[in-house]
């Protein structure tokens, strides 16, 4: 304190209070500079920050919306596959109940899966009553033992047999029915399904039955009579009734080997079964051809004369052996010969000959 009284006594005192004033003076004015400084650096930090937050919120906002957007199309894409999945089902579904043809589909284990309406309609029970059950059910279409596949015949994809004929299926009330079955493969992630067609052969039958009951009937009714001529037929050409001329011998036998043929015929029409069964039988026999084409030309005669055709028959006199059947031999070349005559003009020939 008294060196502050005598420093003011001398006058100095202003001196230090003016430089003071001037020290604390620039004090301020170098802080008031260095905080204008620090807040131009603020703002432009929080310039710079808010150019950054706007660039990120862009940046998201169009990240969002690049999300939204794809997000809507596979939204959309998968609306789109599953309506066209629901149309193609539908579509399908109303093609198989459409078809005529009763159809169930089998799945690996061989148990029924789909049916359509004719199915239901053939077999009696509800769309839903035969799912999950075994298809020996209604139709025994795999015998024997092993997976189903392999009792049914699929292998590597492929089946061994498509179709099956004559078969029959259960119906609920216990009664068969005759059907023919196709069978394909439907090849689906889960495994290869089966597809069964089963089609009504029943009323085919019944024509089936009407048809051989008819033809064995109407030829009985031809056999009988035709019998009773062929037989008085060769009784008049072994002279029963008396000698007669060349010429009338001649017809008689032309008409009673044609009787013969007509027999055979009909005896043919009888074995139409056994025909389509593969059943009928052939005979194996050593025949001589000679009398087997003779008849031929001699029982042509008669189509020829009436077509202004003539007949030449050139058959060697040394027998010619061959094994076979007779009357098939005869029927064969008897009907060639019929042909040849209705495409020949008039007054030409055909001929016949037999050769080795």
């Amino acid at each position: 304190a008294a060196g502050a009284r005598e420093m003011v006594a001398s006058g100095r005192g202003k001196d230090i209070m003016d430089k003071l004033r001037a020290a604390i003076g620039g004090a301020i004015a170098q802080e008031a500079s260095r905080s204008q400084d620090r807040r131009e650096a603020f703002l432009a930090q929080r310039r710079a920050l808010s150019t950054i937050i706007l660039s990120i919120f862009a940046a998201l906002t169009v990240m969002l919306m690049v999300f939204l957007v794809s997000l809507w199309r596979s939204r959309s894409a998968r609306f789109a596959a599953n309506t066209a999945a629901l149309e193609a089902a539908e579509r399908n579904q109303t093609i198989l109940d459409s078809t005529i043809d009763a159809i169930v589909i089998l799945n690996p284990s061989g148990t029924v899966e789909v049916m359509n309406a004719s199915a239901t309609a053939l077999l009696g029970y509800g769309s839903h009553e035969l799912e999950r059950r075994d298809i020996s059910t209604i139709i025994d279409i795999a015998p024997g033992e092993g997976s189903f596949h392999k009792r049914v015949g699929l292998i590597d994809g492929q089946l061994r047999r498509s179709f099956l004929t004559d078969r029959h299926v259960k119906h609920r009330d216990g009664r068969e029915i005759a059907v023919d079955v196709a069978l394909g493969v439907m090849r689906v992630p889960s495994g290869d399904h089966l597809v069964v067609s089963l089609r009504d052969i029943s009323e085919r039958k019944r024509v089936e039955r009407v048809k051989d009951d008819l033809m064995s009937t109407v030829s009985h009714e031809l056999r009988t009579p035709l019998t009773s001529i062929v037989g008085s037929l060769g009784l008049l050409r072994a002279g029963t009734a008396g000698e007669l001329p060349a010429s009338a011998g001649r017809l008689v036998e032309i008409a009673e080997n044609n009787s013969r043929r007509l027999i055979r015929l009909i005896n043919d029409m009888l074995d139409i079964d056994r025909i389509e069964s593969g059943k009928l039988d052939l005979a194996r026999d050593p025949i001589d051809l000679r009398p087997v084409m003779e008849q031929a030309c001699i029982g042509s005669e008669g189509l020829a004369r009436s077509n202004g055709v003539t007949i030449e028959c050139h058959i060697p006199d040394q027998p010619i052996m061959v094994s076979g059947d007779a009357d098939r031999l005869l029927q064969v070349t008897t009907n060639l010969l019929s042909n040849a005559i209705r495409v020949s003009p008039k007054d030409q020939a055909v001929e016949l000959r037999l050769t080795l």
